[in-house]
């Protein structure tokens, strides 16, 4: 939970999509919530709101500060192996020896937010 958002800002983010993380679609809270950018602030995102979700705390820690593919594909990969994870250069010999697809990856995972119409949090 980031301390550096006016309760307003907050509110505001949490509101986003009825107040379930953006990422896995859980219930959240608004005490408790977690502020997270899409684009990270280390790869030049900014504290707009077009650049900023409600996240649990689960799926904040997982993100980090990897743009949304580098999640995505991250994510797919932990749900398929039973929460095993890779490093970048693991990853990219599991794509390039054709391992996702045996793993079970779902490289067309998608996040919450992207199951909204036009990300105003109404299916």
């Amino acid at each position: 939970m980031s301390g550096v958002y006016s309760k307003t800002k907050r509110a505001k983010v949490f509101s986003m999509f009825g107040g379930n993380c953006a990422y896995c679609g859980d219930q959240i809270l608004l005490e408790t919530f977690y502020v997270e950018h899409v684009v990270p602030k280390s790869s030049g995102g900014t504290n707009e709101y077009m650049n900023l979700k409600p996240s649990c705390e689960a799926c904040n820690r997982t993100k980090r500060t990897w743009t949304i593919e580098e999640f995505r594909i991250r994510l797919a990969i932990k749900q398929s192996t039973n929460g095993i994870s890779f490093n970048s250069a693991q990853i990219e010999l599991l794509r390039a020896t054709g391992c996702l697809d045996l793993l079970g990856v779902n490289q067309n995972l998608q996040f919450y937010f992207e199951t909204m119409k036009n990300g105003e949090g109404h299916a």
